[in-house]
């Protein structure tokens, strides 16, 4: 199962890479959106800095909606809770994690938001 971390940040990318290797993923790592949306179609879920340059996180999870509309998206900024919550309901991102946030709490989303996707998948996807 891939998981998708986009961050011009690439010590974050490494560590979240790292963190989610470790829990059993495979991760994969892009430093610009574009590089990200490359990805997009190919993962399982999505965690997506807010503030990219170029094309803003925002936009960015807009334009993975275009492509594959169902997959999870974390959006993740260094913003305010209440901040991010209400960009991340607007853009269509199911969950909004303030930098920094705990580990365990990462994983608990991770493994919440990709639980429900696999929910809401036909019978014969999921076998």
């Amino acid at each position: 199962m891939a998981i998708l971390c986009i961050d011009d940040d690439p010590q974050f990318c490494d560590a979240i890479a790292g963190v989610l290797a470790d829990a059993g993923y495979r991760a994969l790592s892009a430093r610009t959106a574009g590089e990200g949306l490359q990805h997009a179609r190919a993962v399982e879920l999505a965690i997506v800095d807010l503030h990219l340059r170029g094309l803003s996180g925002e936009e960015l999870v807009r334009a993975i909606r275009e492509v594959r509309p169902t997959v999870p998206v974390i959006l993740t900024s260094g913003i305010p809770l209440e901040d991010g919550r209400l960009i991340a309901r607007k853009c269509g991102a199911q969950h909004f994690l303030p930098k920094p946030f705990d580990i365990d709490e990462l994983l608990r989303v991770v493994d919440t938001l990709l639980g429900e996707a696999r929910e809401a998948l036909p019978a014969k996807a999921r076998a």
